[in-house]
């Protein structure tokens, strides 16, 4: 009884394999433009470079089996009579077909197609049977990873955000053994975005990058510290705090302006601390913090977190997707594809913040929108100020009218 079973998994771990070394990107490829697809655009046999390369009909015929044969196999697995683990296994057998098939010197594509179609099996089971994830919830994780693809075009940095979402709602709903195949495979996933990421990194470094300031992108997350302390100490010591650091840097910035001297001595000694259109100006960081002190200020603990957290995470995800995938300008120094990718940030942060704000997700999600909207038109203002205010602004009045 048990060598049958092993003959069975053997049966249904070929046929997977099988399955997923089969690629319509490079089989179409070659019969319709007689080339070979992994020469040309990111040189995978995968949906993206299908759909650059090839064009949408294909593109899109490519996208259905790339994320079918996953579930393909696992129904397989089901048909054979094996477990649930082990008609994972043959889930798992289609990824590594597609990413080695044997015909092409085990040089395919990334899998990524494959392993979402496998995701989506087990995403909608969570929406319609048990209902433990709402179909608000599974928009914002569809509008994150649409709107990272928006942002790059390249399924590792869509993945890069997205997949974490999964994760995160496969674990709040239960430790089942679907959830825990789920929390698997987002996680081998998350690593193996990270990993063909780091081996083409050359080609993300992001355009006029020595003029930016990086350590300040890189240390402004630490923003969030105010938060817990916030939490923990209450309202006036957080803000006495952060009034104590904006003050020192607004105190910075005076001195800059008004000594012609000291303004020389940052850019001389200090370089690396202020960019050249500063010169004359407060600094990015003091309208920051300024704008984060207003916010702890002024709005509910709630709304006040998701504010600084939009302001914090989506200026992030804006600037290094915008200066290395921007293309299309939407305004100046803006792009559609930066725009995208702040948005993107905002929502993957605030959908995370959500259980310490007690705002709604839907108000999170508006609020995220706005963000956006004022990081793209900041109608002359610095994007650090607008940001944050505007969008906490926007966020109270709205809960103020659902009320």
């Amino acid at each position: 009884m048990e060598s049958l079973y092993l003959v069975k998994l053997a049966i249904g771990i070929a046929m997977g394999y099988l399955l997923g070394s089969i690629l319509p990107a490079y089989i179409l490829g070659r019969r319709l433009r007689r080339l070979d697809i992994r020469t040309l655009g990111n040189r995978t046999a995968g949906i993206s470079n299908a759909f650059r390369i090839l064009g949408k009909p294909t593109g899109i015929i490519t996208l259905i089996y790339d994320m079918s044969k996953g579930i393909a196999a696992i129904g397989i697995g089901a048909l054979l009579g094996l477990g649930f683990w082990t008609s994972m296994l043959c889930g798992a057998a289609a990824i590594v077909g597609h990413i080695f098939p044997f015909y092409l010197d085990f040089k395919g594509g990334r899998g990524g197609g494959t392993a979402s179609g496998i995701i989506v099996l087990y995403l909608l089971p969570m929406m319609f049977a048990t209902g433990s994830l709402s179909i608000w919830t599974f928009a914002v994780m569809f509008a994150v990873g649409l709107l990272m693809y928006v942002s790059t075009h390249d399924g590792n940095f869509t993945g890069l955000v997205a997949y974490p979402f999964v994760g995160f709602a496969a674990i709040t709903d239960s430790m089942s053994q679907y959830n825990l195949a789920m929390l698997a495979l987002t996680t081998f996933l998350f690593a193996f975005c990270i990993y063909n990421i780091s081996k083409r990194r050359q080609r993300f470094k992001p355009q006029g990058a020595s003029e930016v300031r990086w350590w300040r992108s890189y240390i402004r997350p630490a923003a969030v510290l105010f938060l817990p302390i916030y939490e923990i100490f209450g309202k006036r010591p957080c803000l006495v705090l952060l009034a104590i650091v904006t003050l020192s840097f607004l105190a910075l910035d005076i001195s800059r302006i008004m000594h012609k001297k000291a303004d020389e001595f940052f850019y001389r000694s200090a370089k690396n601390m202020y960019k050249a259109s500063e010169s004359k100006r407060f600094s990015s960081m003091t309208y920051f913090l300024i704008s984060s002190f207003l916010c702890l200020l002024l709005f509910e603990k709630g709304i006040a977190f998701l504010s600084i957290i939009f302001l914090t995470f989506g200026d992030v995800f804006g600037k290094y997707f915008g200066m290395t995938f921007g293309r299309r300008h939407i305004a100046e120094k803006k792009t559609i594809e930066g725009s995208a990718a702040f948005l993107a940030g905002c929502l993957a942060f605030g959908f995370f913040a959500l259980p310490f704000t007690g705002v709604p997700l839907w108000l999170m999600a508006i609020g995220a929108l706005l963000a956006a909207f004022a990081e793209a038109f900041p109608f002359g203002l610095d994007d650090n100020m607008t940001v944050g205010i505007f969008s906490g602004a926007a966020m109270t009045a709205i809960k103020l009218l659902a009320l």
